[in-house]
């Protein structure tokens, strides 16, 4: 895919936003100020036009109540961030059944994970194959513990029936740390070991656009969303959601930010911040 100049240009100031300042406590009150209203309810077929509608955030829903409370508070706080500082208004926040619900209607999906977790039938990891293979963005969070390739066998088994392949570490060069904020070489925004992501492959059938359909990380970053493990309005809450933010943008429009037309307006956005 082939972009003008003039267009990259436009697409990449609409899109990009340097990697600010934190903001201070008066800053972030204002900018999660508004929580209450992001709807959270669970999947309801007839809401299928809504959901094709706008873009809502989802999950797959655990057999722990509390797990789902913390991920509900998690993505309702990420779902006002994202319509108080991006185009991308997500109305609510939808809870999924893995057996009966439709996933292809949700650009990303948020899987908590925990030791012991449920029992995925065939059924289930043929329909998640489906939508990761067909342009969904699948965020495997193993919740209440860390994650590495290697070290973990349950969670490698699960990797394993889902196909992702190898995995990688996410660095400041991988288009998720550039898809909204920027983020710099020296930042700490993306710590080593803390976020893997499938290693680069056509999600679109037919497509040339060689993006990720697959990010895994640990420790539930739902709970620093939610300011449910971190302090409210920190700087470790801040980072978190802008992590979430460049998920969800990449999940939209990864392809675009790997496209060689952009390279070199992130290049230079990247050397402008640079000391």
């Amino acid at each position: 895919m082939k972009i003008s100049n003039t267009f990259g240009m436009a697409l990449v100031s609409a899109f990009l936003i340097a990697a600010a300042p934190l903001p201070n406590n008066n800053a972030a009150h204002a900018q999660t100020a508004s929580f209450e209203t992001v709807t959270i309810a669970p999947y309801q077929e007839s809401n299928i036009a809504e959901y094709v509608s706008a873009t809502h955030l989802a999950y797959i829903a655990s057999d722990r109540s509390a797990i789902n409370q913390d991920v509900e508070d998690g993505l309702s706080t990420l779902a006002q961030t994202l319509n108080e500082r991006t185009s991308i208004n997500p109305p609510g926040v939808v809870q999924l059944n893995l057996a009966t619900d439709d996933l292809s209607l949700f650009p990303l999906i948020y899987w908590p994970i925990t030791f012991g977790a449920d029992d995925v039938s065939d059924d289930e990891y043929t329909k998640l194959r489906n939508y990761v293979r067909s342009g969904g963005l699948l965020v495997m969070d193993r919740f209440d513990g860390d994650f590495a390739p290697g070290g973990d066998s349950e969670m490698n088994a699960i990797l394993a029936r889902l196909n992702t392949g190898a995995l990688q570490p996410i660095n400041y060069t991988h288009p998720i740390a550039q898809s909204h904020y920027l983020v710099l070489p020296d930042d700490d925004q993306l710590p080593e070991g803390e976020l893997w992501v499938q290693r680069q492959s056509t999600r679109n059938v037919g497509a040339v656009e060689m993006v990720s359909s697959v990010i895994v990380t640990s420790g539930g970053w739902a709970r620093s969303w939610g300011a449910i493990d971190v302090p409210s309005q920190s700087r470790e809450q801040e980072i978190s959601l802008r992590v979430g933010v460049n998920m969800l943008s990449y999940a939209l429009n990864g392809h675009l930010k790997q496209d060689s037309s952009y390279q070199p307006y992130i290049q230079e956005r990247l050397e402008n911040l640079m000391p």
